[in-house]
């Protein structure tokens, strides 16, 4: 496999960047585009999953909402990801959002024919809807 995705950036602002325009300072610039399935998304979806579990354990939960945000926008179709990211934002207090992430993962568990598991979902959203708000 080749260099990262990440990898590929330009951070020097005197150079221009792919268009020919000079980047501004500090502000990376996308030297190439990344090569068809150079990146595993799945795989790094699941590796930040994990993260995620280890800094929930440690009661770090804004830094595992964030790599969970990151999970779910890499690989959109896991329900179980959408549903741990609802409960940890709901946690934080970030309700709206963790109610958005609870009714994806109703969404797919439904659409994947898991008619129990999203009713097990739809009952915590109507817990966090009629919680008091802190």
């Amino acid at each position: 496999m080749g260099k990262q995705a990440s990898e590929r950036v330009e951070n020097d602002p005197g150079k221009s960047g792919p268009s020919g325009c000079s980047t501004p300072s500090g502000v990376p610039q996308r030297l190439d585009p990344a090569p068809a399935g150079d990146v595993d998304f799945v795989e790094r979806a699941r590796d930040l999953a994990t993260r995620a579990q280890k800094l929930r354990r440690k009661g770090e939960l804004r830094r595992a909402a964030v790599a969970l945000r990151e999970a779910c926008a890499l690989d959109e179709e896991n329900a179980a990801r959408w549903a741990s990211l609802g409960d940890v934002l709901s946690r934080i207090g970030k309700r709206e959002e963790a109610a958005r992430a609870l009714k994806q993962a109703v969404y797919l568990r439904e659409r994947g024919g898991e008619r129990p598991k999203a009713t097990a979902l739809r009952r915590v959203l109507l817990k966090l809807a009629g919680a008091p708000r802190g």
